[in-house]
């Protein structure tokens, strides 16, 4: 009877043991399994998230196979698993359970970017923001003069935020990355035209702004933007029109990629074949060099500039070597194979 007894307590304790055995690998195996980074490989945490929560949607997702008890047992055994943060996590390459909620417990979250491109319009950059991953969108209903508002910006919004690329988390505002970028150029402005140079016929940093997003568009040649500006400001100064297409294409309401003679003869408020000075805002969005070139224009006697053929322009003093430059211009384009 002893001997009995004996054998089913030694059956007993290797079955325990062969069954804690079967859990402890099965425990490892679900930690150290590569997780299946499914879709984009983002794993998002909002706010008020649990561990359970989370667990449930890794499993839910197919993230993690197994049981439901793994990351629970973890989580005990390792406390600080349970203080979960709010964010999207990228699963890497590799990634196993335990390097998800590291991220996810040290805030590793995934950086987001949208970039600003120099010369685009206002339009331009709201459609850029409402097709961003990442920002939460709350101006799609909104009018330009309603997020002027918002912005605590009187008038037109045009020209007002600053192209370079920004970064940021889920749960940014398309509102938070334009005051973002309404802030940065503020900024940008404020510096460039306390250092400006002396003699300008421009009345206001605003004015700084306008001339600089007529030079955005005027050029995509780096070392030109302060020639554009030597001539659009001596323009300025002998109350010359300044005679400059982008203005009227930003004026054009049925504008269509040809510029016509009919545009050139529509009195609008940007019209600058018409009117004389400096259209009533910016029409596009200059970028810094735009801006140190309007308030650093290039000495130098020309008056007027046109496409060279090659990507760049000539520039001339009088009104005949402007003629002649246009006539070589036209001959090098019907030229063209």
């Amino acid at each position: 009877m002893k001997r009995l007894l004996l054998n089913l307590f030694l059956t007993i304790i290797l079955l325990v043991g062969w069954g804690a055995g079967i859990f402890y690998l099965q425990y490892q195996k679900t930690l150290n399994a590569p997780l299946v980074a499914e879709g984009d490989g983002i794993v998002t945490v909002k706010r008020g998230d649990t561990l359970a929560t989370l667990n449930r949607e890794l499993i839910r997702r197919g993230i993690i196979s197994g049981s439901d008890w793994v990351l629970p047992l973890y989580a005990r055994l390792n406390p600080q698993a349970a203080n979960i943060k709010a964010g999207d996590y990228r699963i890497d390459e590799n990634a196993t359970l335990p390097s998800l909620i590291n991220d996810i417990t040290n805030g590793k979250v995934v950086v987001y970017s949208v970039t600003v491109i120099e010369g685009k319009t206002f339009k331009d950059l709201r459609e850029t923001l409402r097709q961003t991953a990442g920002l939460e969108h709350t101006l799609n209903s909104k009018t330009d003069a309603e997020v002027a508002t918002l912005l605590g910006l009187q008038g037109n919004p045009e020209g007002w935020f600053l192209p370079e690329t920004y970064q940021f988390n889920r749960g940014t505002t398309d509102l938070d990355m334009l005051k973002r970028m309404y802030d940065e150029m503020q900024r940008t402005l404020e510096k460039a035209w306390a250092s400006r140079a002396e003699g300008l016929p421009l009345a206001t940093p605003y004015e700084a702004l306008i001339l600089a997003s007529i030079i955005e568009k005027e050029t995509g040649v780096a070392a030109e933007r302060p020639q554009i500006s030597g001539v659009f400001t001596r323009r300025l100064q002998k109350n010359m029109l300044l005679q400059t297409d982008p203005t009227v294409i930003y004026g054009a309401a049925d504008y269509h990629g040809d510029l016509t003679r009919k545009h050139l003869q529509t009195d609008t408020p940007y019209n600058t074949y018409i009117n004389k000075g400096l259209p009533p805002t910016p029409i596009a969005l200059p970028g810094k060099a735009s801006i140190e070139a309007a308030l650093h224009p290039a000495d130098g006697d020309s008056l007027y500039f046109v496409a060279d053929g090659t990507g760049g322009h000539t520039f001339s003093a009088t009104y005949e070597e402007h003629q002649q430059a246009v006539a070589d211009y036209l001959k090098k384009q019907q030229n063209k194979p």
